[in-house]
């Protein structure tokens, strides 16, 4: 059954010229992206936001540095600074504080270190990231005595703070770590992750955003990097190998993967299968392109065209009750989608990657509610709750997540800023 949403979609597609409608897109694109921009600029400062890039302030001073990269506008670079000291205030009050990357230092280091990169603030401000370096690695060590590594809010989010500092050392003790604590089932290497749910349930995890393609990302770019090289490989190896063994019939059951495997289960041999969402966090869209991405560097191009394949087909995914996206938000929502179909698009020119695009930011503008004055408003669902967000301002849930995906597509030769979104 198809939402009314595809189903006027596809009669439109039907009726207007690709150019056309690619030009009235980013006409809409441009007309949203400038409201979200105006916004930042203006309205008040939630310093409770903390310091997190993916939920805090720092996720608004990515949009405003891409805007500043493309007009060179002196009220965003006052801005950014502005957002910057509203930060350092954070850290120096010792409020609102979490070591961790998606809400907490690293992810306002990670953010630092990123306008001194691209020239917007001064060298100088190294100064704070030498004095959080050390901080964060006793953070790092303490998460992973409780057996803490998850990407976004554990061990790993901080290691790719220190990739991006160059710190390898310090990401050494990370893949050492991810080596002493495997599990080794026959031709795969697995890692426990404690869900800390009432049923005390440990699981195999195969996310992006907790899971598995986490590491895998992790690990990607350690051996890039030629940072243990021979450790990660044969990590990297063992994943790879976990995927291909637990790959689902997608054709029946909805999607190639599931979101995670009980480990009493997995080991007796009781796999449920089960659809997953559609999206960068959890599904097929943030695993296929992880695994995309450690083809590209192994340059294994059999294994990157099986992948290609598949995500092919995961872009004819459409339906709602077939993607289980229901909001406009980044990490489960559509706004992520687009940005990932594009970021596909613009590496293999794959035409039906760029219909994914159009449709993803077709249902993004689909969830534009109506706005107060000055504030603009789409549906936000949070990914704990299941219920409406009123007011999400951040890039993993809310607005600036939307900002970041139309600023992508209005300018990809926007300074490399993926990495961010665990996405290179």
């Amino acid at each position: 059954m198809m939402d009314s949403f595809s189903l006027k979609r596809q009669v439109r597609l039907k009726i207007l010229p690709i150019k056309i409608r690619m030009e009235q897109l980013f006409e809409n694109l441009k007309k949203e992206q400038h409201k979200i921009l105006r916004y930042i600029l203006n309205n008040d400062v939630d310093k409770k936001r903390g310091l997190g890039l993916y939920t805090g302030i720092p996720g608004d001073i990515l949009f405003l540095a891409q805007c500043y990269s493309t007009n060179k506008d002196q009220a965003i670079l006052d801005r950014i600074n502005e957002l910057l000291d509203y930060c350092l205030e954070n850290l120096q009050s010792g409020e609102y504080i979490y070591p961790i990357f998606s809400a907490g230092v690293a992810g306002f280091g990670w953010i630092v270190d990123y306008l001194i990169e691209n020239d917007i603030i001064d060298k100088d401000s190294e100064e704070i990231l030498e004095l959080l370096d050390p901080m964060l690695f006793h953070e790092m060590n303490s998460l992973l005595g409780h057996k803490n590594h998850d990407l976004l809010n554990g061990a790993l989010g901080i290691g790719i703070y220190f990739i991006k500092r160059r710190k390898y050392d310090y990401v050494k003790v990370l893949i050492t770590y991810l080596d002493d604590n495997k599990i080794v089932n026959n031709d795969e290497v697995l890692w426990e992750v404690d869900k800390k749910n009432p049923d005390k349930r440990v699981v195999f995890d195969f996310s992006l955003s907790h899971g598995a393609a986490g590491i895998l990302h992790f690990l990607i770019k350690c051996n890039d990097l030629g940072i243990s090289k021979a450790t990660c490989r044969g990590l990297i190896d063992g994943i790879l190998c976990f995927y291909k063994n637990n790959l689902q019939d997608q054709e029946s059951i909805g999607s190639y993967f599931p979101n995670l495997i009980d480990v009493d289960s997995y080991h007796l041999d009781k796999k449920n299968k089960v659809m997953s969402r559609l999206a960068w966090c959890y599904g097929d869209l943030g695993i296929l392109y992880t695994i995309l991405n450690a083809a590209e560097a192994y340059e294994d191009k059999i294994l990157e065209q099986d992948i290609l394949k598949k995500l092919l087909i995961t872009s004819g995914r459409v339906e709602q009750e077939k993607t289980l996206v229901y909001d406009a938000g980044f990490c489960h929502g559509s706004s992520g989608n687009a940005f990932i179909y594009h970021d596909l698009f613009l590496k293999t020119k794959l035409p039906e990657f760029q219909t994914a695009t159009e449709y993803w930011l077709d249902r993004t503008l689909s969830y534009k509610k109506e706005s107060e004055e000055g504030h603009p408003h789409y549906v936000f669902i949070g990914g704990t709750n299941s219920e409406e967000l009123e007011n999400c301002d951040n890039l993993l849930e809310g607005l600036i997540g939307i900002g970041v995906t139309y600023n992508y597509v209005l300018n990809p030769e926007l300074p490399r800023f993926k990495d961010g979104l665990m996405l290179a």
